[in-house]
C-alpha cells in the first residue's frame, strides 16, 4: 500500500460520484493497486478522494435586492404645481437579508449626480456602507426630480454586495412616466394658398386629454383665438377613455377646422397664437395647451430672403451670386425695381427668360459700419410680381 499514500497526501478536491467522468478517473486510481484480494483496502483508502466531493453546500441565504420597479405615473400639471417635486417620484429600494448573519451592502453610484439614494431622509454618498441585520429588511428611496415634459425616464443606482464567494454587483432600475395633460396634434396648423386664388382648407386635428379618476362624459375641447375665417365644424369623441395605468385616463377627440381664404388675400399671415382648453360643466378650465395657425403663400419663384456680404474694407468691392428658380419649371423674366436698389449695390440681371436666373451682385460700401438695404425685383409671373431680398454687410475702416 505505500505506493498509494503519496496520492492521498497530495490529492486535490475529489469529484462527486455523480460526476460523468468518475468511472475513467476511478480506474486510473485503481491501477497502482496490488492483486484483486487487496481491492477492499484500496477502495477504503480511495473513498475520501471522491466522497468528499458529494457534500451539498449548506444554504446560508444572502442579500435580496429588488432590481426593477415601476413608479406611479405623474401628470405635468402635478409637476408644475408641486412644492417639492421629488415627493412625486416613488422609487423604493428594498434590501432583505435572508442570511443568519449581518451582511453589508455598498452604494457605488447613481446613474446621474442629479439624483441620489436616501435613507431615513438622509442622502447617501457614493461608497456608503449599509448594514443589514440577519432576517431584517432595509428600505431606501431613490430621490429624483420628475421632468417637466412628457417622457419615460429611467433612474438607476448601482450596489455592491460582499459575499463569502465574492462580491456581486446589482443595478436597481426605476421607470417613471410623465404625462402631458392636454395635447393637440399637430400643434402648428399651416394653410398654404396660391397667390391670386381662393383657398378652402378643411383639416382634422387630434386633441388628447389625460387626467386622474376618469374623464367626465360632458367635457370636450375648445379652441380659442381662431381667426375670423377659421371655424370649428365638428368635435367627435374617439371612443371611451383609455386607462393608461392605474388611476390615469386619456380621452381623445377629432376636431375639424375649416379655413376660408379669399382670392384678394395677398399677404402671408404670421402665426396666430391659439389656446386649446378643456373645461368642466361650470366653465372652470381643467387643462390648456398652446397651438398656432398661420397662412402661407406658396411661391411661384424660389429665392433667398437674405444675402450677407460679410465684413469688407471701406471702398472694396465684393461679389455675390443669387439663384432664383421657378417652382413649376416655367421660364420667367426679371427686371429691377427702380426704387428698390441700395446705393452701395450694383446688380446685373440676365436678359433672357429662363426657369433659373442668376443675379450678379457687387457691394461697395463707402463708409465704416454696418450697411443694409432691400433689393426689389419685378417678375412677369402674375402670382409673384414682386421679389424682395434683404442685403446686409459690415464695412471696416482701413
Amino acid at each position: 500500500m505505500p505506493a498509494i499514500l503519496p496520492i492521498i497526501e497530495n490529492r486535490k478536491p475529489a469529484p462527486c460520484l455523480r460526476s460523468p467522468w468518475l468511472l475513467p478517473r476511478l480506474l486510473q486510481w485503481l491501477l497502482p493497486c496490488p492483486p484483486l484480494r487487496l481491492l477492499p483496502g484500496c477502495l477504503l483508502l480511495l473513498a475520501p478522494l471522491f466522497w468528499s466531493g458529494c457534500e451539498e453546500p449548506h444554504a446560508t441565504g444572502g442579500i435580496d435586492l429588488t432590481a426593477q420597479f415601476t413608479a406611479p405615473g405623474v401628470l405635468i400639471s402635478e409637476v408644475r404645481n408641486a412644492e417639492d417635486r421629488s415627493s412625486l417620484v416613488f422609487c423604493p429600494i428594498e434590501i432583505r437579508n435572508t442570511a443568519g448573519e449581518t451582511r453589508m451592502v455598498l452604494l457605488k453610484k447613481t446613474g446621474c449626480s442629479c439624483y441620489g439614494v436616501v435613507e431615513n431622509g438622509q442622502r447617501l454618498v457614493a461608497g456608503s456602507e449599509l448594514t443589514v441585520p440577519p432576517g431584517e429588511q432595509l428600505r431606501l428611496q431613490l430621490n429624483a426630480m420628475p421632468p417637466e415634459m412628457e417622457s419615460s425616464k429611467e433612474y438607476t443606482a448601482d450596489f455592491e454586495i460582499p459575499e463569502p464567494a465574492g462580491s456581486r454587483r446589482v443595478t436597481f432600475h426605476c421607470q417613471l412616466r410623465t404625462y402631458l395633460d392636454l395635447r393637440i396634434t399637430p400643434s402648428a396648423i399651416t394653410v398654404e394658398k396660391q397667390p391670386g386664388l381662393p383657398r378652402e382648407d378643411v383639416r382634422e386635428v387630434l386633441v388628447e386629454y389625460t387626467c386622474r379618476e376618469g374623464v367626465p362624459a360632458t367635457v370636450q375641447p375648445e379652441i380659442r383665438g381662431l381667426p375670423k375665417n377659421v371655424t370649428v365644424t365638428s368635435v367627435a369623441a374617439q371612443g371611451d377613455p383609455e386607462e393608461l395605468e392605474a388611476g390615469i385616463f386619456r380621452k381623445a377627440w377629432a376636431v375639424t377646422l375649416s379655413s376660408q381664404i379669399s382670392a384678394d388675400v395677398t399677404d402671408e399671415i404670421p402665426p396666430v397664437p391659439l389656446t386649446v382648453t378643456i373645461a368642466d360643466p361650470k366653465g372652470a378650465v381643467l387643462a390648456s395647451a398652446p397651438a398656432t395657425w398661420r397662412l402661407y403663400l406658396a411661391r411661384a419663384i424660389n429665392f433667398p430672403s437674405r444675402m450677407h456680404f460679410g465684413s469688407l474694407p471701406v471702398g472694396e468691392t465684393r461679389s455675390r451670386r443669387i439663384l432664383l428658380s421657378s417652382v413649376d419649371g416655367q421660364p420667367f423674366q426679371l427686371q429691377l425695381d427702380p426704387a428698390g436698389k441700395p446705393e452701395f449695390l450694383h446688380v446685373m440681371l440676365p436678359q433672357a427668360a429662363g426657369a433659373q436666373q442668376w443675379l450678379e451682385l457687387d457691394a461697395t460700401p463707402d463708409k465704416a459700419g454696418t450697411f443694409s438695404g432691400v433689393l426689389r425685383l419685378q417678375s412677369d409671373r402674375p402670382s409673384q410680381p414682386t421679389i424682395e431680398i434683404q442685403i446686409e454687410g459690415t464695412a471696416t475702416a482701413e
